[in-house]
C-alpha cells in the first residue's frame, strides 16, 4: 500500500486532478487535467503506450480510503489485475470515482513492473454526517426541512449534496411564500475528514406578497379573464396575496388554458418576472409577457365511426356551436358527454378522439372520430378496505352486479348511495381486466370513518341556565348498518333521555324497522309550566319502487304529557283573556296527563351525495300526522309538514344552500282546541329554526309569549365553505314567521336573521353546530335588535 502523504518513487509518473478541478459541473475540466497529464509524461514513461499496444496491469492498490473498503474502491474504478490498461481507463476510473461523491481528491499514480504496470489509487474522502442542526427555523418544522434535504446521518458531504440541500430547504420555504429565505450552511467541513456535523442556518425572512399583476401583449382579454381560476391572489382584505411558487406555477398554466377556452389555441406565455417594488422588499408585482396567436372559430362538426347511436344524438351531447369562438374546456366537456353515454351501454373501451383541421381563415373544422369496441360485462365485483363494516351491508347498496353490462349511471348510483350511508370518508371505483377482454371486474374500495359517538359535558345557555349531557351512538353498529343512539340531557330545567334503535334491513329485505323511547322534561327560560312527555315509537320504512331515493315510512307513536307548576304570571294571563273573550281551553285546568296517540306517514326524498355536508342534491319530505280518533288518546289533532333543502357546489369549495320549511296543525274535530305546548314558536337552531331569535322567542304577533301559532313557514340561504371535509364556515340569512291560522299568514312580512357559523364532524362526538345570529325584528317581542347565539352538538342538531 502506498500512502497518501508519499509522494511518487522518481520512475513513476503520476496522474492528478487537485481539488479545483474536483467540484461539481467541472467533471469535464477533470477529464481533460487527466488527460493532459498522461500526454505529457511522454513516450519514454509509458513506452507500451505510445508504441499503441496497452501495456498490461498487473495490480491496483489503493490508499487513503477511511470508510470504504479498498474492494469498493477498485469496483468503482472498474481496473482490474491481467486487463489491458489505458489513459482512457484510467480517466474514466478518475471520472467514476468522483461522480461516486464520496471522495474530494483522487490520485491515480503509475509504477512501472515486470510484466506491465502497478496502478496506486490514492483517495482523500469527504467528511461524513454526524448530526445535522438546523437554526433560525420558526416558520416550518425542523424535522419536514431535514427530511427535506434527503441528507441521513453517515452520508457523505460533498458541495453538490450541500447545495442540493439548500436548494430543497429554499424551494419548501418558498412553497408556503417565503420567496426571500436565505439558507447557508458551514461548507468548511468540506476540507476535514471523518464524521462531522453539518449546519444549516436558515433567514426565514418576511413572506413576499404580490401586490398586482401586470400583463403585456393581453390584446383581447381583459385581466379578470386572464386570472380566471389562479391560486395565487393579491394582498387585499380577505386575501393575504402570498406569493407560493407551486402555485404560480399552476397559474401559468391555467393561463393557457384559459386562452384556449377563449379560441386561442396557440397562447403562450413568453416570460414572467417578479418586480420588487421600490422601498418594500416583501411585496412584488408579477409581470408576465403575453403571445396570444390568432383566435380560432368552430367550423363544421362531423361524427365517424358511431354505430351504437345515431349522428343525431351525438349530435345533442356536443356543447361547441359552428360559428362561434372554439372553446377548448367545449371539446373536453363534448368528448365527455360522449364517452358517458357510451359507457352507460358497456363500452368502456370506447375511444372517441378530436380531429382538428384548421382552415386558412382560422376555422377549425372538428371531425369526433368514435372507435366503439364491443361492450363489457362486469366478471366480479370486489369490496376492499372494509375492516368493520361487513361485506354484505356494501353489497346490498350496490346498483351494478355480476353479469351486467358495465352502466357508468349504476356505477356512478352505487358510489353515492355508499357514500349517503355516513360509513366511509371515500369510496374509490377501480377497474380490473380479465382474461375476457369482453369482461372486467369492478373494485369498490372504501374507507371508513368513525361511526361512534361519545360525549359528556356541561354547559350553559340563557334557556337552560346548567345543564350536562351525555350521548354515545353507535351509527353502524358491529358493522351490520344498524343505528343505536343513547342521548341524555339533564339539568334543572332541561332533562331529555332518548333511546333509539334502527334495523335499516330488516329480514335481507330493504326494509327499515325501529323503535323511539323517550322522557323528556322541560322548564326553559321561555316556559311558563313544567313539561313532562314519555312514550315510544316504533317505526317502519321502504324504498318507493321507480322512484329513486325515496322512502315511505309509517310511524306509531304513544305520548303520556303531563303539565305542572304554572307560572303566576301564566294564570293571570289566562284569567285575564277568560274575563275578556269567555271560557277557555285552560291548560293549568286541564286534568292531567293527556295521552296523544297516533300514526305519521312521511315521504322522503334525499339525493344529497353527503348525510353531514351535503355539496350536491336535495332533501324533501311530506310529512303528514293523525292523533286521536280511531287511534285514541285525548288529542284529536292533524298536523302536515313539509320541508324542502337544495345544495349546489360552486368554485372555490363554497357551497350554496335554500332551504324552507312550512307545517300546519289543526284540530279535525275542534280547530282551536291546540295546546299551547304543541303550537309553533319559532326562534334559535334547533326545532323550529329562525337564528337571531332566543329559543321558543318568535310567537304570532298579538300573541302573549306562551302562545305560538298553528301554521309557520321559515325560509334560509346559506354560503358554506368547505375548509375539509369535517369543517364548514358559513354565512346564513334566515326568513320566517308564525301565524294563528294558515288564512293569516302573511309571507311578505317575515322576521329576519342574518350572521356567521361553523360545522364540524368531530370522531366520538358526531356533528356540532355554532351560529352567531342577528335579530332584525324583535321589538314586538319586547327585545330590541341583536346578536343570539346558538349551539348544538350530536342528536339535538
Amino acid at each position: 500500500m502506498i500512502s497518501p502523504m508519499i509522494p511518487p518513487k522518481p520512475c513513476a509518473r503520476s496522474v492528478r486532478c487537485g481539488p479545483t478541478s474536483c467540484l461539481p459541473g467541472l467533471r469535464l475540466a477533470v477529464l481533460l487535467c487527466v488527460l493532459s497529464a498522461v500526454l505529457l509524461a511522454g513516450p519514454a514513461a509509458l513506452p507500451a503506450f505510445a508504441q499503441g499496444a496497452a501495456p498490461k496491469l498487473v495490480g491496483v492498490e489503493v490508499a487513503g480510503a477511511q470508510t470504504v473498503r479498498d474492494e469498493q474502491v477498485r469496483a468503482w474504478a472498474e481496473l482490474e489485475a491481467g486487463q489491458p490498461v489505458s489513459r482512457e481507463a484510467v480517466a474514466r476510473a478518475i471520472r467514476s470515482l468522483y461522480d461516486t461523491g464520496r471522495f474530494r481528491e483522487v490520485f491515480i499514480y503509475e509504477i512501472e513492473k515486470a510484466g506491465g504496470i502497478e496502478l496506486a489509487i490514492n483517495v482523500i474522502e469527504y467528511p461524513r454526517l454526524s448530526v445535522m442542526q438546523i437554526k433560525g427555523a420558526d416558520k416550518i418544522d425542523e424535522d419536514e426541512l431535514e427530511e427535506a434535504t434527503e441528507i441521513t446521518p453517515g452520508a457523505f458531504l460533498s458541495p453538490a449534496r450541500l447545495r442540493k440541500a439548500r436548494e430543497a430547504i429554499t424551494e419548501r420555504y418558498r412553497a408556503d411564500g417565503y420567496y426571500n429565505a436565505e439558507v447557508q450552511t458551514n461548507d468548511g467541513i468540506l476540507q476535514l475528514t471523518g464524521s462531522q456535523p453539518l449546519v444549516i442556518q436558515v433567514i426565514e425572512n418576511e413572506k413576499v406578497r404580490v401586490r398586482n399583476f401586470e400583463f403585456v401583449g393581453n390584446d383581447h382579454l381583459f385581466e379578470a379573464q386572464l386570472r380566471q381560476g389562479f391560486k395565487t391572489k393579491t394582498d387585499g382584505w380577505i386575501t393575504s396575496g402570498t406569493f407560493k411558487a407551486p402555485e404560480f406555477e399552476a397559474d401559468l398554466d391555467q393561463l393557457v388554458t384559459n386562452y384556449a377556452n377563449a379560441g386561442f389555441l396557440e397562447a403562450r406565455v413568453v416570460e414572467h418576472e417578479l418586480v420588487q417594488l421600490e422601498n418594500d422588499e416583501n411585496h412584488v408585482t408579477v409581470r408576465i409577457v403575453l403571445e396570444e396567436g390568432p383566435r380560432y372559430r368552430v367550423g363544421s362538426l362531423s361524427y365517424s365511426g358511431n354505430e351504437v347511436f345515431e349522428t343525431e344524438h351525438l349530435r345533442t351531447l356536443v356543447t361547441l356551436v359552428p360559428g362561434r369562438v372554439f372553446d377548448q374546456s367545449r371539446m373536453i366537456e363534448s368528448r365527455q358527454n360522449l364517452s358517458a353515454v357510451y359507457w352507460d351501454e358497456g363500452y368502456i373501451y370506447v375511444n372517441i378522439e378530436p380531429v382538428q383541421t384548421i382552415r386558412d381563415d382560422n376555422v377549425i373544422d372538428l371531425e369526433f372520430a368514435v372507435r366503439e369496441g364491443e361492450p363489457a360485462r362486469i366478471r366480479q365485483v370486489l369490496v376492499t378496505g372494509n375492516s368493520k363494516t361487513h361485506e354484505r351491508v356494501i353489497r346490498r347498496e350496490l346498483r351494478i352486479q355480476p353479469g351486467d353490462l358495465f352502466s357508468n349511471n349504476s356505477l356512478r348510483n352505487s358510489q353515492g348511495d355508499l357514500f349517503r350511508l355516513g360509513f366511509f370518508g371515500d369510496v374509490r371505483v377501480d377497474f380490473r381486466e380479465s382474461e375476457n377482454a369482453d369482461k372486467i371486474d369492478l373494485v369498490f374500495d372504501v374507507e371508513e370513518k368513525q361511526t361512534g359517538q361519545f360525549t359528556m359535558g356541561v354547559g350553559f345557555s340563557q334557556q337552560t341556565r346548567a345543564s350536562g349531557f351525555f350521548n354515545i351512538g353507535e351509527a353502524n353498529l358491529f358493522g351490520r348498518g344498524q343505528s343505536l343512539n343513547f342521548a341524555w340531557q339533564f339539568g334543572r330545567r332541561r332533562n331529555f333521555l332518548d333511546i333509539s334503535f334502527t334495523e335499516p334491513w330488516f329480514m335481507g329485505t330493504p326494509t327499515l324497522i325501529g323503535f323511539d323511547v323517550y322522557s323528556r322534561f322541560s322548564n326553559t327560560v321561555q316556559d311558563f309550566y313544567d313539561t313532562r312527555t314519555t312514550g315510544f315509537a316504533v317505526r317502519l320504512g321502504r324504498p318507493i319502487p321507480g322512484a329513486r331515493f325515496t322512502r315511505g315510512t309509517l310511524r306509531y307513536k304513544y305520548n303520556r304529557t303531563t303539565l305542572t307548576n304554572f307560572d303566576p304570571s301564566y294564570v293571570a294571563a289566562l284569567d285575564r283573556l277568560e274575563r275578556e273573550f269567555g271560557d277557555l281551553n285552560r291548560l293549568d285546568e286541564t286534568d292531567w296527563p293527556q295521552v296523544e296517540t297516533g300514526v305519521t306517514l312521511t315521504l322522503s326524498r334525499n339525493s344529497s351525495d353527503n348525510p353531514f355536508f351535503p355539496s350536491r342534491g336535495s332533501r324533501a319530505s311530506l310529512r303528514t300526522e293523525v292523533n286521536g280518533g280511531i287511534f285514541g288518546g285525548d288529542l284529536d289533532i292533524l298536523r302536515v309538514d313539509v320541508d324542502y333543502d337544495w345544495y349546489q357546489a360552486m368554485p372555490m369549495n363554497l357551497v350554496f344552500h335554500v332551504g324552507t320549511s312550512a307545517a300546519h296543525i289543526t284540530g279535525y274535530r275542534n280547530t282551536d282546541r291546540i295546546p299551547d305546548y304543541l303550537r309553533f314558536r319559532l326562534g334559535g337552531n334547533r326545532f323550529y329554526k329562525l337564528r337571531g331569535y332566543t329559543d321558543l322567542s318568535v310567537v304570532p304577533r298579538g300573541n302573549p309569549g306562551f302562545v305560538g301559532g298553528r301554521f309557520y313557514s321559515t325560509f334560509t340561504a346559506e354560503l358554506a365553505y368547505k375548509i375539509s371535509n369535517a369543517i364548514q364556515v358559513l354565512a346564513f340569512v334566515d326568513q320566517g314567521d308564525t301565524w294563528n291560522d294558515f288564512k293569516s299568514a302573511d309571507l311578505t312580512k317575515l322576521r329576519t336573521g342574518a350572521g356567521f357559523g361553523v360545522r364540524l364532524e368531530v370522531p366520538l362526538v358526531g356533528r356540532v353546530g355554532l351560529d352567531y345570529g342577528y335579530g332584525f325584528d324583535k321589538r314586538d317581542l319586547g327585545q330590541q335588535p341583536g346578536w343570539e347565539l346558538h349551539f348544538n352538538f350530536g342528536n339535538f342538531f
